[in-house]
């Protein structure tokens, strides 16, 4: 069994020992203040829900705790950082004046700004999943 899953089962046993005492306490304390049996009732289902809070509370805790442990805020402001820099390089690619088009390893087009479709007058619809050899004029040598 790995550390986590070890981890992961000392948390639930804990859990469940925790749960079991609270509600065996709160079942010989409650009555023996409280004699009348609809206010028993009450404050018994009160516990229930007090415990159902309770465990709401400690699950935010921990889960806050392991979240800061393991750098989810770290990864999560790297990930909005990439975000940011890949809206920005769009802007970049989608505004420049030169026709731009990115093809994949295989040398299907993918993508195609703007002004590739106003200088060659293809949509990119037109053009996509093509190979970018149908726009050579054969006026270059192999070497352009």
């Amino acid at each position: 069994m790995s550390d986590y899953s070890l981890g992961a089962l000392r948390t639930a046993v804990l859990y469940g020992l925790l749960s079991i005492l609270w509600f065996v306490t709160c079942d010989l304390l409650l009555p023996f203040f409280i004699k009348e049996p609809a206010r028993l009732a009450f404050w018994q289902l009160m516990a229930g829900y007090s415990w159902v809070l309770l465990s709401a509370v400690m699950i935010f805790i921990a889960r806050d705790r392991l979240r800061s442990l393991i750098g989810g805020d770290a990864l999560f402001q790297r990930q909005q950082a990439d975000y940011d820099r890949l809206r920005l390089a769009e802007a970049v690619f989608d505004s420049t004046r030169e026709g731009v088009l990115v093809s994949d390893a295989q040398g299907h087009i993918v993508h195609v700004n703007r002004a590739f479709v106003d200088i060659t007058g293809y949509q990119a619809e037109e053009v996509l999943g093509l190979n970018p050899s149908k726009f050579k004029s054969g006026r270059h040598g192999p070497e352009f």
